[in-house]
């Protein structure tokens, strides 16, 4: 007597094996819970039960051609199956499917661990000073109005800058002055969403520190957020080393977002888009923190002209009286 093995492997394919056994005539055994899902024959047994799902056991009587009628309604589904299956392309195997993805990759040169460490460099030198007035700026006008708003939209543009200058520009100007460009994995520039996605451990960090910041009423920041900010921190390194241990040079906030940074070509479009980003993220920064520290003056201005008005009022009254 036959046994049939078979299985379901890849979309709309039957791989399956004969082979010869004895069961001793109690039982017969069916493998797969997929055959439902195709169109043809089913198989079912004397109680109307579907018979292939999974491995499933009845009873039959030796006497009777009923097992010969089950072997039949197979032969017939399982051949035709086999022959769809021979006519069609067969389907590739793990291997072959990353031979296939590798062949239709396109020809990248990637950035490896300690360039990155010089772009972040870079980029640090770039807006140390601009983002350090804002910093100053967000949290004396939060003591002062006693309230987290500027804090929250320091730390949104901070964000914004860098998932803007990744999506718009394709680098932060460190990247882009090293000719580093994040692309995805086809070489198009990356969308708004994957740049949101990569930046999600400084955007984490950022929101702990909003966190931290409104729960301790203004003051230096106490545990758990400073333990908490700090394992962020120490994500991120892990996130960049590794780096290291892929043939992409990929970071997990890479793997996150779908991204890569190559070796982009120079030029004179590069230098524009180095000049325009370095431009415009240092008058942005600077900007708001100007704009911020010219609101407090103004405020304070106002404020004790106000002061200097009430008195002179209070001064006439007396006169008067």
């Amino acid at each position: 007597m036959k046994e049939l093995l078979f299985h379901h492997k890849f979309e709309n394919k039957l791989y399956f094996d004969w082979s010869d056994s004895c069961i001793e005539g109690k039982s017969l055994h069916f493998l797969d819970g997929s055959l439902d899902r195709y169109s043809g024959i089913s198989i079912y047994d004397e109680n109307n039960e579907f018979v292939a799902d999974g491995w499933m056991d009845f009873e039959f009587d030796p006497g009777s051609n009923q097992l010969s009628v089950y072997w039949t309604f197979l032969d017939i589904y399982l051949n035709g199956q086999k022959i769809k299956a021979i006519q069609k392309n067969k389907m590739p195997t793990l291997s072959e499917e990353r031979l296939m993805e590798r062949s239709q990759e396109v020809d990248f040169i990637y950035f490896g661990f300690w360039k990155r460490v010089l772009m972040r460099i870079i980029d640090f030198a770039i807006i140390f000073i601009p983002i350090g007035l804002l910093y100053r700026f967000a949290v004396h006008e939060s003591l002062q109005m006693n309230s987290i708003l500027p804090f929250i939209l320091m730390w949104i543009v901070t964000s914004a800058y860098y998932v803007l200058t990744i999506s718009i520009f394709g680098g932060t100007p460190g990247k882009l002055i090293l000719k580093a460009k994040v692309v995805d994995h086809s070489g198009n520039k990356l969308s708004f969403y994957k740049s949101l996605l990569r930046s999600i451990f400084y955007i984490l960090y950022a929101v702990i520190m909003i966190f931290a910041f409104s729960s301790s009423n203004f003051k230096p920041i106490n545990a758990p957020f400073d333990v908490i900010a700090d394992l962020i921190g120490v994500v991120t390194i892990a996130s960049d080393l590794v780096v290291l241990f892929n043939r992409r040079k990929k970071a997990l906030h890479d793997y996150i977002a779908g991204s890569v940074v190559i070796k982009t070509s120079g030029g004179d479009q590069l230098k524009k888009r180095i000049l325009i980003s370095v431009i415009a993220s240092t008058l942005i920064l600077s900007a708001c923190s100007n704009s911020g520290q010219n609101s407090s003056s103004n405020a304070g201005a106002v404020e004790a002209l106000t002061s200097e008005v009430s008195k002179l009022k209070k001064g006439k009254c007396s006169a008067q009286g």
